[in-house]
């Protein structure tokens, strides 16, 4: 068998797991947003007093979420409460 040729497929299958990996690391963040999201809210409504300002401040949480090294958060909720 060609050496390049099996090289091709080395690489395929580990740039799939990464994929795959991170993949699940983004369903997880996901995840664990939407279930923190009520109680996020009802903080932002308290706080502010005004619905639609809040949801403002939870969307700018939600991509604050997004741009954060999970890898090393070991209590998710209390880093969304305090984002």
């Amino acid at each position: 068998m060609n050496t390049h040729l099996v090289e091709a497929e080395r690489g395929r299958g580990t740039a799939g797991t990464t994929a795959t990996s991170t993949m699940g690391l983004q369903d997880e963040a996901t995840s664990v947003f939407i279930r923190a999201e009520p109680g996020l809210l009802k903080i932002a409504y308290q706080i502010l007093g005004n619905a639609s300002d809040a949801e403002d401040v939870i969307q700018e949480t939600w991509l604050r979420w997004q741009g954060t090294d999970r890898t090393v958060v070991l209590r998710p909720l209390a880093l969304l409460r305090n984002t």
